[in-house]
């Protein structure tokens, strides 16, 4: 096997051809520091969705896989045998916990990572009366 395959398989970015120039290693260095970057933020990005997710109640979790398996809150509610006024409790909490507004910002989060459409200048919905 060759260094480069070896190399590229022990997951180096690039290859400096010797004898090194300096411009070359600094652009390397850049772009390893760069990767490096990225490959973190996406780890804190995945953690703290981790952490949203472990704040839901085990029905909160439920009526969460119902929605992003695209059903509206009355089919939720008639397959998990609750009432639909119910489903619209949790799903408020389970929104509020996940720090997101729409059924699309949800889905974002749990697919990319990032909560697209919480970010705006709009106060959060507080959640619905927790007497159920």
């Amino acid at each position: 096997m060759t260094t480069t395959v070896e190399g590229m398989r022990a997951g180096a970015l690039t290859f400096l051809p010797k004898p090194i120039r300096g411009v070359e290693l600094v652009a390397a260095v850049r772009e390893a520091l760069a990767e490096d970057a990225a490959m973190r933020a996406s780890e804190a990005t995945r953690r703290r969705m981790l952490t949203l997710l472990d704040s839901l109640t085990p029905r909160e979790r439920q009526v969460l896989d119902l929605i992003v398996q695209g059903l509206p809150s009355k089919r939720i509610a008639t397959q998990l045998g609750i009432a639909e006024n119910t489903v619209k409790v949790h799903r408020d909490r389970l929104m509020h916990k996940m720090q997101v507004r729409s059924a699309a910002a949800l889905i974002n989060l749990l697919t990319r990572g990032e909560p697209a459409a919480s970010r705006s200048n709009y106060p959060r919905p507080k959640p619905r009366d927790t007497r159920v």
